[in-house]
């Protein structure tokens, strides 16, 4: 195994070089992820306390039921407008959107519903025969959350 070379994922985000495009395609489905993930929580918590279904969530936006299902099935190409309409309709209330700023040494966030605890990474492993793209090796311990959420916190 060859560390010699490691490069780190936000080598150019970082460097003010040109983007790859695999790593603006990463960025653009990880915001992606972000806008559905919000829309589909405050839908689920609306749902749970019986104060909205899919069918009030369509009649509040001129869609048809069957349209809601779809975006709430699954992250799509939602255009902005849909995501306000959506968060307008489901929760009354308008995105904040905030900036979480990149760096070379993240933190990793572990979430359970009962705790809140930030781990640093272990190791940065990079093989030159596999990778250019270093590999975190992180270790948890404890109990098993029902959930865990991992991200990246600067």
């Amino acid at each position: 195994m060859t560390t010699s070379h490691e490069t780190v994922f936000l080598s150019e985000i970082l460097s003010g070089e040109a983007i790859p495009k695999g790593k603006l395609e990463f960025f653009r489905e990880r915001f992606r992820d972000h806008l559905y993930e919000l829309v589909v929580n405050e839908f689920l918590k609306q749902e749970a306390a019986s104060l909205l279904s899919k069918a009030d969530v369509a009649r509040r936006i001129h869609r048809k039921p069957e349209q809601i299902t779809r975006w709430l099935g699954a992250p799509g190409n939602w255009e902005i407008e849909t995501v306000s309409d959506l968060l307008l309709a489901i929760s009354k209330a308008e995105p904040k959107v905030t900036l979480s700023v990149l760096n070379s040494n993240p933190q990793v966030v572990v979430t359970s519903a009962e705790t809140q605890t930030s781990y640093q990474p272990l190791q940065k492993i990079t093989s030159a025969e596999t990778s250019t793209q270093p590999v975190t090796v992180m270790r948890v311990k404890g109990p098993s959350p029902d959930r865990i959420d991992l991200s990246l916190v600067a």
